[in-house]
């Protein structure tokens, strides 16, 4: 066993949480620092006065009240409230003076933070208008039953786990990067989920050939979690993801070891009903109008005048009828992750970065970046149009700040270029952008895929033509000069 094994062996977690009022956060060693993750508490070694919590928000579903309150606590602690890539939200700039004051303020106001990091089933997700537009089934009561099997496993898994369930007719996110994905989908007229396996920021779920009808979801992640618990190597710790242990054993024998804890019959997968759709800044829906807001637009007159508020993948806010409707502007379609500012992992600040990129024609052409401080992935650059991760390269001479380049294909992102310095990637992406435009496919990933599948060498074939580029601007100046 890794050592954060035998750290759960040791304690009961239970007990651990009753002793957080008598914690020193001003002196926490490096067992603290891991437990505090159950309960959604973050504190690094490298910054340990300053603490974040992560806060639970099933299916992105928050009250207004919640909500509100939330922008009360920002307001009071000078604090920084920030959306993941999981429809979940985080509290930042948080010490230890007031970290446990806050944690349990949340608690009196019934915002759950509990299993939101380290070795968990972490916030369950959907799309973020389930039940609002058309849909096959709503899933938002089936993940409010899925957090009492959440509890069960507080603590206990071999390592994350990310859900999600889908449930609407069509959907312009790609949710095959979590453990497990369970997909809507009918079986000689019964409707319920085809089941998908092993995915992680970096590799695509396996297709695991099993139909989940409605009424077994509860059990049935309850089962996987138990075969993950039960027959996972725990030796490395960067080797234990679900993922990992798909790969040791196979996706069939992995099938029969939850089998091993069904009480019911297992079956092969049926047809599958979900669709691709585009991304829209406002949709009609039968409940009214959903507008699709920037999370870093956010005003509290906004919240306070909707009727319904939710947090989807896209660090966006999906407003239900506000009495003031936000001004109709082109939906983003870039999502990076927090930076530098907020994690000690990221080479730079990607937020900051993510605005200098060719916003409004990426969102013209319906193209999407995902962008990644840095190899965990948690802009999700493996399913995005373009990915970008974050580097710094010393390839073009002295050190500067770049991005390792990728671009989709139906297996997820294939790297392109290895370092592109940040001085020369909007022209790298400009002339992709031009070549997609001259194209005569409907979307960049059909796109994509040919460009991949027909170019022997697709960092070459760029290159060549940004040289291209180059030359003739350069032709283009030499004769302004002559002329002048």
């Amino acid at each position: 066993m890794n050592k954060f094994e035998k750290i759960k062996q040791k304690y009961n977690l239970w007990e651990y949480y009753h002793s957080l009022p008598s914690l020193n956060f001003s002196n926490l060693t490096q067992e603290d620092r891991f437990l505090l993750k159950n309960f959604g508490i973050y504190n690094s070694p490298q910054q340990p006065q300053k603490f974040s919590i992560r806060l639970r928000i099933p299916a992105g579903r928050i009250e207004k009240e919640k909500f509100l309150f939330l922008l009360e606590l920002r307001e009071r602690y000078n604090l920084i409230l920030l959306p993941t890539t999981r429809g979940q939200l985080e509290l930042h700039n948080l010490s230890s003076g007031n970290v446990l004051e806050v944690f349990f303020l949340l608690r009196k106001r019934g915002i759950d933070s509990f299993a939101t990091l380290v070795d968990n089933f972490r916030g369950i997700i959907t799309d973020p208008l389930d039940g609002l537009k058309e849909h096959f089934v709503e899933v938002y009561p089936i993940i409010l039953e899925l957090e009492e099997v959440v509890k069960k496993f507080l603590g206990k898994l071999p390592r994350k786990f990310n859900t999600a369930i889908i449930g609407v007719k069509a959907t312009p996110h790609n949710f095959k990067t979590n453990d497990a994905l369970f997909i809507i989908s009918r079986k000689e007229e019964e409707l319920g989920f085809n089941l998908y396996l092993g995915g992680k920021n970096l590799a695509l779920a396996q297709d695991a050939n099993l139909f989940v009808p409605l009424k077994l979801v509860k059990p049935f992640l309850e089962a996987i979690g138990k075969a993950y618990l039960t027959f996972s190597c725990r030796k490395s710790r960067s080797k234990i993801r679900l993922f990992h242990h798909i790969e040791r054993v196979g996706i069939e024998k992995f099938r029969q070891q939850i089998q091993y804890f069904c009480p019911f019959p297992v079956l092969p997968k049926g047809e599958e009903l979900l669709k691709e759709e585009r991304i829209k800044s406002i949709y009609h829906t039968p409940k009214g109008v959903v507008y699709r807001v920037p999370f870093n637009k956010l005003f509290y007159s906004l919240i306070q005048d909707s009727q319904e508020i939710r947090l989807g993948v896209d660090q966006h806010l999906y407003l239900l009828n506000p009495k003031t409707p936000p001004a109709v502007s082109k939906p983003s379609y870039i999502l990076s992750c927090v930076g530098s500012k907020f994690c000690t992992f990221s080479l730079f600040d990607t937020k900051k970065e993510a605005t200098n990129l060719p916003t409004e024609r990426l969102a013209e052409l319906n193209v999407t970046v995902g962008y990644s401080g840095c190899l965990k992935g948690c802009g999700r650059h493996f399913v995005s149009d373009i990915g970008l991760v974050g580097i710094r390269t010393n390839s073009f001479g002295k050190v500067e700040r770049g991005v390792r380049f990728y671009l989709t294909t139906n297996e997820g992102a294939k790297l392109i270029f290895w370092a592109v310095p940040l001085r020369k990637l909007n022209q790298l992406i400009e002339l992709v952008l031009d070549l997609y435009e001259e194209s005569d496919f409907k979307s960049f990933k059909e796109f994509s895929n040919e460009l991949i599948k027909t170019k022997k060498d697709v960092g070459v074939f760029l290159l060549q033509k940004l040289l291209q580029e180059e030359t003739v601007k350069e032709k283009e100046a030499l004769e302004k000069r002559a002329f002048v």
